[in-house]
């Protein structure tokens, strides 16, 4: 379980989510505050009872009403009479009677269910607290708690003195901090954010399928023959039933509805729309992505581990002979490496659970059944050591029921031995993991000399307390053996030898091609989340190795040639790459409904595209890469040795790449993903006071820091690698690959003026045949009748003579600072200077999109500034 829930924050983190489920923390808590004291609370009920006399046609209520019934899955009526019994029940409903469970990152699915609680009430909640801040006079107008302050700020007076200009920015960073009057303010204007809202639920609709089955597992697994029927499954791949249930959510239309995607193939979409259900989109395939990464890798303890053997317990005869074949597998690779391997491929045995005593045990046990079957002695041992007692597991429960009582007192309060003992036979905990108990049946008065802590058993550490021949014969071993070490692995270390394993297995499979032991590290240049044909079959990659990786086979649709996971695997599929000729890969991106095609099913769609290496690969990879292509060794450089290497693989490759092209791709490579705090960081310390516990607050304010480079100091690193990387290049070489491509450039514009001359071919067919049926209209009459959306273009002709061309304004320079100054960090904008106005797009990477744009020529500078930054936020 420990495992489980650091996979999920780490593919959090991986996602760039993290950030946003700590300030989710604090609104998930906002009802134990403030200071964890519950006056919140009592101030929404007090208001939800006020709230019963509201008009029934307020415009606060109408203008949450259209969410409310969406979160209400359009129950109630949409009328007076809906919104009078929304008003009567509302104090009665679950949000305003409990607080809900107390959510934090240590604390395993309470974040999942925090959410739970609270999704299907979150535009209610947000109605009562919009309404709680301005009963309390901390707003006099609602639309300030969903618009920022001062977005459109006046503009800055030119030739400002050091002082005057350092004043101003103290005065503007104070208003910034007295923005949220409290913490339930603060927390009402970020609930009240669609954005944050759609996030939200991506991240709880990715963790349902694993927080379910988490939850599943606490319950269950208890007993012997529990515990023994989940490490079976697990060793049979049982995993992946949780990996297809998060795949269930791609084309789930309800959920993906809930989320904030169009769901509509017909609707005329806005201008902006698309772009962003791609950025949702992206993000949800993103973080589920992650989820397979880190969980695909922990299980392979169950299925290329020590755990593997519990497989051998199956419930059907088809996975006990599966689980005989792989053991036959791995126990023939180990024999035959031993017997004639070379150095390379036996390293490959080093710290694997092939030299530990318990699988040499398995091994000897089924090699003498010939690996037919499992001999009864062994199937007796494994039942014993799989169906064993899970006292981790009952000490955890019991710890948790502890530490409730001791938060209900005071933080700093420790439970005596008695009282915690009481608190775990009250919960009947050992009752539920089917343990004896001695029960108390009369109460006696204690003397106060009595020492409870004498029944207590000591704790012993039966490796040091030795008699004194003991003693002597131990220290004579020691002194023969010398000091023992034990290897000490980290999750990924730990899966790294069974990577070298399922490779040895690999290659004995192959006919015993040792030497291709040194050419595995190949397999190290598949990032994960790409697509690569894998013996003639599309595979996903999951989970990258140094000398291998996790693959999961996909199917291609037909018609449409999208992708999707094959749901009819129970294993996981290891990929080896040794050549890389011949190797196409591809990254997968996704299709949201508005972009898919009618024929096709609904949901979200994978489509492939294309991919490029270099951008994902860590120093040592791009060193072995460049030694293998031939290449020379890349100039040192003290600041960054893996930019610098990076940047002189992408010179060597094409040596046509110009400075400003390398650049912005070192910028995409190292930028980081996770997004900013929008605006609240100046107001999340003081959330925090009221919910959060302060060693949890401190872990979390110094995660949110961000740790990336700045991006001037990597656009210096990366020009100067590309000077002295392209002064190793032959003049030739240079040469011929600027001509080519010129050349590629020069015939890619001839297909794109021939494509347009076609297109206007046929736009002038279809004109004159338009003519034809409608001859009582005169020229271009037809077709301003077909298509009057297209009437008021038809003096474009007439913009084509110079002399009448139309004149834009030049840009303001100050109007555009402040702009800049003022956007929402997932936002960015772009000068237009020869259109005279602003184009504004949401950033999402790779895409060029354009959404909104807006005329300085037309309203001029500060009007059109304020309208952009209001459309923005």
């Amino acid at each position: 379980m420990h495992r489980r829930q650091n996979d999920v924050l780490l593919s959090m983190a991986d996602a760039g989510l993290l950030r946003r489920v700590c300030m989710n923390l604090s609104l998930y808590n906002i009802k134990y505050g403030p200071w964890l004291k519950g006056g919140w609370f009592r101030m929404l009920q007090e208001t939800a009872h006020q709230l019963r006399d509201m008009p029934r046609n307020d415009p606060l209520l109408l203008k949450f009403w259209p969410d409310i019934l969406k979160d209400r899955g359009f129950l109630l009526e949409d009328s007076q009479t809906g919104r009078d019994h929304f008003l009567k029940t509302l104090r009665s409903q679950q949000f305003l009677t409990s607080k809900g469970p107390v959510a934090a990152t240590t604390k395993f699915n309470s974040i999942a269910s925090a959410h739970r609680l609270i999704d299907s009430h979150w535009s209610s909640q947000a109605f009562v607290m919009t309404a709680t801040c301005m009963v309390q006079g901390w707003v006099q107008f609602a639309d300030r708690l969903w618009c920022p302050d001062g977005t459109v700020d006046k503009e800055a007076d030119e030739g400002l003195s050091r002082s005057k200009a350092k004043r101003q920015a103290k005065e503007k960073l104070e208003q910034l901090r007295s923005r949220a009057v409290n913490s339930l303010h603060a927390m009402t204007k970020y609930m009240n954010d669609d954005c944050i809202k759609s996030e939200s639920r991506i991240i709880a609709a990715v963790l349902e399928p694993e927080s379910a089955a988490a939850s599943k597992m606490l319950q269950e697994m208890r007993g012997s023959g529990k515990t023994l029927e989940y490490l079976v499954s697990w060793a049979h791949g049982g995993w992946l039933d949780t990996a297809k249930s998060h795949l269930q959510l791609l084309t789930d239309t309800h959920a993906l509805d809930r989320i904030g995607l169009c769901m509509a193939w017909n609707k005329d979409c806005q201008p902006g729309e698309v772009d962003w259900d791609l950025a949702m989109a992206t993000k949800l395939w993103k973080f589920t992505l992650s989820i397979f990464k880190f969980r695909a890798g922990s299980n392979l303890w169950h299925t290329w581990g020590p755990g593997a053997s519990a497989g051998l317990l199956g419930e059907t005869e088809e996975k006990v002979c599966f689980s005989l074949q792989w053991h036959r597998d791995l126990f023939g690779a180990v024999l035959a490496v031993k017997e004639n391997g070379p150095h390379a491929a036996q390293a490959l045995l080093q710290h694997s659970m092939c030299e530990e005593v318990w699988i040499k045990h398995v091994f000897h046990w089924l090699a003498q059944a010939n690996f037919r079957e499992v001999p009864e002695g062994l199937d007796s041992l494994l039942r014993k050591v799989w169906g064993g007692l899970l006292n981790s597991k009952l000490v955890e429960d019991a710890n948790k029921f502890q530490r409730q009582h001791e938060d209900r007192s005071n933080n700093a309060k420790t439970l005596p031995l008695g009282e915690a003992w009481h608190c775990v036979s009250q919960h009947e905990v050992l009752k539920a993991y089917e343990r004896q108990e001695v029960k108390a049946r009369k109460q006696y008065n204690v003397p106060a000399d009595f020492d409870v802590e004498g029944m207590r058993r000591p704790h012993a550490d039966r490796t040091r307390q030795k008699t004194p021949e003991e003693q002597a014969d131990f220290e004579f071993v020691q002194g023969v053996t010398g000091t023992q070490t034990w290897p000490a692995f980290t999750p990924e270390s730990e899966q790294r030898i069974f990577c070298r394993l399922a490779l040895l297995v690999h290659l004995n499979k192959r006919g015993q091609q040792w030497e291709l032991a040194e050419k595995a590290w190949m397999s190290g240049l598949l990032p994960p989340g790409i697509v690569f044909l894998y013996q003639n079959r599309p595979h996903m990659v999951l989970r990258t190795y140094p000398q291998g990786c996790l693959l999961w086979p996909l199917t291609t649709r037909p018609f449409s040639g999208n992708l999707e996971f094959d749901n009819s695997i129970y294993q996981l599929t290891w990929g080896f790459l040794f050549s890389l000729e011949g190797c196409f890969a591809q990254e997968l991106s996704v299709l949201v409904p508005v972009q898919g095609c009618r024929s096709d099913r609904s949901g979200l769609q994978l489509k492939p595209g294309l991919q490029k290496l270099l951008l994902q690969l860590g120093e040592g990879l791009l060193k072995q890469l460049a030694q293998h292509l031939g290449y020379e060794e890349a100039p040192p450089n003290a600041d960054d040795q893996e930019v610098a290497t990076a940047v002189h693989l992408m010179v060597n490759l094409d040596p046509s790449l110009q400075e400003h092209e390398v650049l912005d791709r070192v910028k995409f490579r190292n930028e980081a993903d996770e997004g900013g705090v929008e605006g609240m960081t100046e107001e999340l310390a003081l959330a925090m006071e009221d919910t959060m516990r302060q060693q949890e607050k401190q872990k979390i304010l110094k995660g949110l820091e961000r740790k990336s480079r700045p991006v001037a100091s990597l656009a210096e690193i990366a020009k100067a690698s590309f000077h002295s990387s392209y002064d190793q290049i032959p003049v030739e070489v240079a040469r011929k690959a600027v001509l080519e491509r010129k050349a590629r450039e020069s015939a890619e514009r001839k297909k794109q003026d021939e494509q347009k001359a076609r297109e206007a071919a046929e736009q002038k067919r279809k004109e004159e045949q338009e003519a034809r049926r409608s001859p009582g209209l005169p020229q271009g009459g037809a077709q301003a009748k077909a298509n009057p959306k297209k009437r008021g273009n038809q003096p474009a002709a007439e913009s084509q003579d110079p002399k009448k061309a139309r004149m834009y304004a030049g840009l303001d320079s100050v109007a555009d600072a402040k702009l800049r100054e003022h956007l929402p960090s997932c936002t960015a904008v772009f000068s237009d200077v020869k259109n005279g106005r602003w184009r504004t797009t949401f950033k999402i990477a790779g895409a060029q999109a354009k959404q909104k744009s807006f005329s300085w020529t037309a309203v001029g500078p500060t009007e059109a500034a304020r309208a952009c930054l209001e459309w923005n936020w």
